[in-house]
Order: C-alpha cells, then sequence, then structure tokens
C-alpha cells in the first residue's frame, strides 16, 4: 500500500510536470490537490514522517525476516530496560559468588537458598542465564537459572512477570578477578577454587 501511494504521488508530479510544458493546465482546484498529495507523500530529506523506513530506502535489512528480527531486538532491549527500572538486579558476571533466594514449587513453595560462583552468562535480551558451580556434599553441582522468563501471565501483574518467578532475592557476596568470559575450566579444578561455604 505504501509503495502504491508512493508510485501515486511520483506519477502525480510526472503527470505535473508533463501538464505544464504540453497541454494547457488544468482547474486550479485539480492542480493544488494533486500538489498536496505529492508533498504529503514525498518525504522531507531531513527527517522521517513515518515511524519506519520503506523497504526500498533501507540500506541494510532489506529482508523481511531481517527486518524482523531487528525490530525484535529492539523491543526486547526496551523491555529489559523497562523492567531493569521497576526491579533492581544486582549486575554481576563471571567470578561473582552469589547468593539466589529461590521458592521451590515441588516442595510447597518453600524458600531455599543456593549460594555458588557464576562460571557462565548468556547474555540474550529477556532470555538471559546464568549459570552457577558448587561443591556441596559428595560433588560438585552446577544449575543454570534464567535471569528474565519469556511470556506474560501468571500471578502478582506487572514486572514481576517477566522476572524469574522462582527467583526471590539475588544477592553478590564477592567479585573474585577473573580472565575468561566462561569459566568451564574450573570443572576440572580443585573444589577449593570455586566452592563456596
Amino acid at each position: 500500500m505504501l509503495a502504491a501511494r508512493q508510485c501515486q504521488a511520483a506519477w502525480a508530479v510526472q503527470g505535473l510536470r508533463g501538464l505544464q510544458t504540453s497541454t494547457p493546465a488544468p482547474a486550479p482546484a485539480e492542480t493544488s490537490t494533486l500538489q498536496a498529495e505529492a508533498q504529503r507523500l514525498a518525504r522531507p530529506k531531513g527527517r522521517p514522517s513515518m515511524p519506519w523506513t520503506p523497504t526500498q530506502e533501507l540500506l541494510k535489512r532489506k529482508t523481511y525476516t531481517k527486518r524482523m528480527g531487528h525490530m525484535l531486538e529492539v523491543l526486547e532491549r526496551e523491555r529489559v530496560a523497562q523492567i531493569m527500572k521497576e526491579r533492581k538486579i544486582p549486575s554481576f558476571g563471571p567470578g561473582a559468588v552469589l547468593e539466589l533466594k529461590l521458592s521451590v514449587p515441588e516442595n510447597k513453595r518453600r524458600t531455599t537458598v543456593f549460594k555458588g560462583m557464576c562460571i557462565a552468562m548468556s547474555n540474550r535480551a529477556s532470555r538471559t542465564t546464568f549459570t552457577l558451580r558448587n561443591f556441596i556434599g559428595p560433588g560438585a553441582l552446577e544449575r543454570t537459572f534464567p535471569l528474565w522468563v519469556a511470556g506474560e501471565g501468571g500471578r502478582g501483574g506487572g514486572a514481576r512477570d517477566w522476572f524469574s518467578p522462582h527467583i526471590q532475592d539475588i544477592k553478590v557476596l564477592e567479585e573474585r578477578p577473573v580472565r575468561r568470559a566462561k569459566l568451564y575450566y574450573l570443572r576440572k579444578r580443585v573444589p577449593r577454587e570455586y566452592r563456596v561455604a
């Protein structure tokens, strides 16, 4: 529909040029209507008049799948920024020692505490996950948690729907210096390097 209007505007402008040179000028009412339509559909060079750019004028992302992917990324970034304003989540990364308060749905929603060292973080906007590792009892334990939950609904309403429903609180106990983004090498190391008491 947008392309059709642009074509109509171009034809209207060309028609006006042809009318001015070859035939006598049409009635003033018709000319002003055509010119007004052409000006309305023609976009100024400085700023866009529409909230999106037509596909033909894009320098990149000309296919619809790429455009939709880009739009979804922008929407996710806006959603995460809005949630971060409403609910304060501490910033942390690999090497941070975290304490999570979790509600266990299988145990009548009772609260439990899980401590561990963050060995990996996958930053994917609203699909961000992080992995904690600790040595508990007879062996090592690794758990991956979603920071956000994809999808609306549930109990509560507001930003609580987007924050992972099993995580009630996140505390950063300490930041250990690391030189890697993924600390998977700790799986082969002795437990004292990643154990959290």
